[in-house]
């Protein structure tokens, strides 16, 4: 039986599409990707959460104003299979983004029309050499 307060990744797969999220799944049932860059459609804070909380993510492409990705730093932070985040648009932070820095498999870091400044760009750069940082 599953406890509503720890939902089943397929439960939280349908939920994210039926908002119009596109997600990618693995063959075993695992979530991979989730990509709302083409509805815009934004999950309630409690369903961010849950998918965010799923350390299988290798894709994270949330765009949209109204996404609290400062909030769930700690949470995007604790993804370490991640390859791509794309959170363009949103209101991410330096300060959140510093908390990325460890995240060695990031290859495609996208922060292009967001709160985050130059000067943080640069540094992050810096010490992500592998990742491709567009902003």
């Amino acid at each position: 039986m599953t406890d509503s307060a720890d939902p089943h990744p397929d439960d939280i797969v349908q939920r994210l599409q039926a908002l119009g999220v596109e997600t990618g799944v693995s063959r075993s049932g695992k979530l991979l990707r989730i990509d709302n860059r083409k509805t815009r459609a934004i999950p309630d804070r409690s369903l961010l959460e849950q998918a965010l909380n799923l350390t299988t993510l290798r894709e994270i492409c949330l765009h949209g104003p109204g996404l609290p990705l400062n909030d769930f730093a700690g949470l995007l932070a604790s993804q370490t299979r991640l390859e791509i985040l794309d959170v363009e648009h949103t209101t991410i932070s330096d300060e959140s983004l510093d908390k990325l820095q460890h995240l060695a498999g990031l290859r495609l870091l996208n922060v292009r029309n967001t709160a985050v400044t130059a000067g943080c760009i640069a540094a992050l750069r810096k010490v992500m050499i592998g990742t491709r940082i567009i902003g």
